[in-house]
Parts: C-alpha cells; structure tokens; sequence
C-alpha cells in the first residue's frame, strides 16, 4: 500500500511538473486541471487506506474501490483536512518571523514533535464519521448477529449497551 501510495504521488507530481513547464496552451491549461485534481484525489485517498485495512479484511482492489469511494463521498471533510493541514504546516514557519536562528530551531523542533500527530489525529476525527456511515454501519445491518461483539469491539457501545455514535 505505501509503495502504490508513493508511486500514484510521485505520477501524479510528475505529471503537474511536465505540464506546468510544457507549451502554455489550452489544452495544457486542461490537462494541469485534471493533473492537479488527480493530486488532490490521491491525497485523499491517502487519508483513507490506512483505516480501511486496518478495520477491514479487504482484498488491495478492494482498499483502493472503497477509498476513491469515500474520498468523493466525505469531498468537504477532505477539503477540510486538507486547509487543516495547510494552516498547521504555515504556523509552524511562523517562529521563523522572530529570529532566522532561533526561529528555525523552533519551527524544526515544531514540526517534529507536533505536526505528525495533529496530521494523523485530524485525518482520524474527520474520516471516521463517513467510514462508520458508508462501511461500519452496512456491516453492522449486514451481520446483525454479530453486531453486540462488533460493535463492542469497536468502541460504538459501552457494556452498559448505550450507543456512543449514532447516525
């Protein structure tokens, strides 16, 4: 999964790079639209594959059907994650405005110590919502005799059977 990651990242990289330095015409100005979407899907889905293989025993067809699946489905909770993410990156560069030296010391230690979990903890709350909407919630209506345990299992209920997450 991380080698097709990397290589749909790179391609679609590659392709906006090509495009953007080739002749400027409309069809180039088309064909940097689609490239550039094509990046802004592959990251989508990037925010997606992880959960779904680890929550589900899917085959990596499957992974990546039900990834581009979700990434159109939850498209404003991925733009969000995306500004999110955006905002966190251009507030860590802000320690540079007080001192070159010190300022990137700061931002360094910044961006390792806090930038890698606040990523993966916003990408969590903003995707789990439509993967218990589209894929958790069918499962559940699917194989309602094993719901109790699952949903247990899943942290969706408490011992006491009062549900956490409701629709």
């Amino acid at each position: 999964m991380g080698i097709i990651n990397t290589i749909l990242t790179a391609l679609s990289l590659f392709s906006i790079y090509y495009i953007y330095n080739d002749k400027k015409d409309s069809l180039s100005f088309v064909m940097l639209s689609l490239s550039i979407f094509a990046f802004v899907i592959t990251t989508f889905i990037k925010y997606y594959t992880p959960s779904i293989l680890i929550t589900f025993n899917v085959t990596l067809g499957q992974l990546y059907k039900n990834a581009v699946i979700l990434s159109f489905a939850g498209i404003k909770r991925n733009f969000s994650i995306l500004i999110l993410h955006i905002l966190a990156h251009a507030i860590i560069l802000l320690p540079l405005l007080i001192d070159i030296y010190v300022g990137a010391g700061i931002a360094l230690c910044l961006y390792f110590l806090i930038i890698p979990p606040f990523k993966d903890f916003a990408v969590q709350y903003h995707i789990y919502p439509i993967m218990f909407k589209y894929m958790i919630k069918p499962f559940m209506d699917e194989h309602p005799d094993e719901k109790p345990e699952t949903l247990f299992e899943l942290g969706l209920i408490t011992p006491d059977d009062e549900v956490i997450m409701k629709d």
